[in-house]
């Protein structure tokens, strides 16, 4: 029937018909709700149909740390970064022998480097994912946000401890201070929100929404 229908535009075409051979997993690791393969079919398998098969522990992936294993290649994606701005995810297909891994949510460490010497000084522990830094103006105080944790931490430079856990929105990440450094605004990618920290009090005085996942703030 083929043949027939391209034989109006073609003189004696011949048409040969060829099944493309499929089989093979994808290998799931880490932060999955259910890290079983997934069989490779006919049907294309894209990443963002892997990861909504698998499901992801929210309360314990890094979905910023996603990673794909290709070839002897490891490839970092974001998996935030990559649906930001539309369904990327669902353009990235895979194929037989890809392995998916989605880190655990558990870096909850702030070092202390010697800017001369290059060498670390003190790991202080701060909350889940810690990821955001700000200085106050003094210098007597570093800012952490904890992404995992919804929280930021206050570090006295002094004697390089948490004096303060200040809660705030959801997926707290990059932070700015005011010129005097009396106020903290941190953008909170899940709350659509940016959390407004009045760092004389050590607490949270307001939660003010803004666009869809904000991950970032300036001030002029």
């Amino acid at each position: 029937m083929l043949a027939t229908k391209l034989g109006r535009y073609l003189n004696d075409p011949q048409v040969d018909v060829n099944v493309a051979g499929y089989g093979g997993r994808v290998s799931l690791e880490g932060a999955f709700a259910n890290t079983a393969p997934q069989d490779m079919t006919t049907v294309p398998l894209t990443l963002g149909q892997a990861i909504g098969r698998a499901g992801i522990d929210s309360e314990q992936a890094d979905i910023s740390g996603l990673m794909l294993m290709r070839d002897g290649k490891t490839y970092r994606l974001d998996q935030d970064a990559l649906n930001r701005n539309g369904a990327v995810a669902q353009d990235i297909y895979l194929k037989a022998g890809d392995r998916i891994f989605l880190p655990y949510n558990d870096r909850k460490q702030v070092y202390v480097v010697d800017a001369v010497q290059m060498n670390v000084l003190q790991v202080v522990k701060a909350g889940a994912r810690s990821n955001g830094i700000a200085v106050h103006p003094d210098g007597s105080r570093v800012y952490v946000s904890n992404g995992g944790a919804a929280t930021v931490s206050v570090i006295d430079t002094a004697t390089n401890a948490v004096v303060a856990t200040i809660p705030v929105g959801q997926r707290p990440w990059n932070m700015a201070l005011t010129p005097d450094g009396g106020k903290l605004y941190v953008a909170c990618g899940r709350s659509g929100a940016v959390s407004v920290i009045d760092t004389r009090r050590q607490e949270k005085i307001a939660d003010v929404a803004v666009g869809k996942l904000p991950w970032g703030v300036a001030i002029r």
